[in-house]
């Protein structure tokens, strides 16, 4: 799911398309947890449950809610211009030994748009960053609730 959003960091339909539902497959596993651990959690697991940080889960939640159900988009394109070695205007030879070590790179960045507590941060570090603490979570609860995988 990652992988294929970010496949399409450059085609803004296809990203946009695809980000809707990348933000409902993870907002949904805290809450898959909360919804199937009930009547077979321990203490153990109550316990850390309650004292889980879900403050970047409400903020999923909540650009979820917005991409999906009321149709906002909420996260924009930043087209980005790297210049090798500087941007100065520089006159080349057409020597490909002094050519080459300069370059130009364009690339699109995505960042989260419209208020909240991830406005203007980058998508794609915060959406996968996210992922990762999720794996741990998911690890954490199966433990104390005893799942086998």
């Amino acid at each position: 799911m990652m992988d294929d959003l970010t496949n399409h960091v450059e085609d803004e339909i296809a990203f946009r398309d695809r980000l809707p539902y990348v933000l409902d497959l993870l907002a949904g596993v805290t809450r898959r947890i909360n919804e199937e651990s009930k009547g077979r959690r321990t203490k153990q697991f109550d316990s850390w449950w309650q004292t889980t940080d879900r403050q970047m889960q409400a903020s999923i939640q909540e650009l979820r809610h917005a991409e999906l159900k009321r149709a906002e988009s909420r996260a924009r394109p930043k087209i980005r211009v790297d210049f090798t070695p500087d941007p100065r205007p520089v006159t080349m030879d057409t020597d490909a030994r002094i050519a080459s070590r300069f370059s130009i790179d364009v690339s699109t960045e995505w960042h989260f748009t419209g208020g909240g507590n991830l406005d203007g941060t980058l998508a794609l570090p915060v959406l996968a960053q996210y992922w990762k603490d999720l794996v741990g979570v998911l690890s954490k609860a199966e433990t104390l609730l005893g799942v086998v995988a």
